[in-house]
């Protein structure tokens, strides 16, 4: 399966009453938009991102979105990080919980109620923390080791940079597993069917109605068409075309 040209994504878009879109590699790289993506996307149906993103709150993507000129209602941002916290405040209540991620995605689990522990925690909650490190990964292999669950944001281990590659929360995760010789209990992210669900809900369209556009195959594309969702491979390459008149 080839990424879609221009003409092909053109086409693929006019056909779509809704869009759910993949962010890091699809629509920008660095969190930075790519060139006629805005202008593309304002002109076709209304879109959802469905991102395995799990560094920043809902909240907080949704005004990096609008800052880019992409404006997107809260609703309509599903991200790995954010719905692993609020799945993990219905499923734990007020256990205890380690939660390993950025000082942002911390601070959003505080707010949402969770109880952050990181000595006998019910749950490892594994988000991509930038500054996972070696006492890090100690600590929470021992707790996997005593019993805790370790819930991933996503099996992921690497997002496209401008340099390359960066580490993404697949990675941490496989190195909890290669210590503990233990699978994670549950991983939120794409290519499982939860943000999808929860993106045609917040768009109200049926998955046949609906298109998926995503650069990997492995969670974007193989998720969407899992549930029904026609889908559109695409790289960097694909926006650079003109834009919709």
């Amino acid at each position: 399966m080839s990424p879609a040209g221009w003409e092909d994504l053109r086409a693929a878009i006019g056909r779509a009453r809704a869009l759910l879109c993949d962010w890091d590699g699809c629509l920008a790289i660095d969190n930075r938009v790519l060139p006629n993506v805005v202008d593309t996307l304002r002109a076709g149906p209304a879109f959802a991102i469905v991102s395995n993103n799990s560094t920043l709150p809902r909240p907080a993507y949704a005004a990096m979105l609008e800052a880019q000129g992409l404006s997107v209602e809260e609703r309509c941002v599903h991200l790995a990080g954010d719905t692993l916290l609020r799945e993990a405040r219905l499923a734990f209540g007020d256990a205890p919980l380690d939660v390993v991620g950025t000082a942002a995605m911390k601070q959003a689990a505080r707010d949402l109620g969770l109880n952050l522990e990181d000595r006998a925690p019910k749950a490892v909650l594994l988000l991509r923390d930038t500054g996972f490190d070696f006492t890090t990964l100690k600590r929470v292999a021992n707790h996997v080791r005593d019993g805790a669950l370790l819930w991933v944001a996503n099996g992921d281990v690497s997002h496209p940079v401008e340099c390359g590659v960066t580490p993404e929360t697949g990675a941490l995760a496989a190195a909890v597993v290669a210590m503990t010789g233990r699978p994670p209990d549950r991983i939120i992210g794409k290519p499982a069917p939860l943000l999808f669900h929860a993106a045609l809900a917040a768009l109200q369209v049926e998955p046949a109605d609906a298109l998926m556009i995503g650069d990997n195959l492995d969670t974007d594309i193989a998720g969407a068409q899992a549930i029904g969702v026609p889908t559109c491979l695409v790289d960097v390459t694909s926006w650079a075309a003109p834009t919709f008149q």
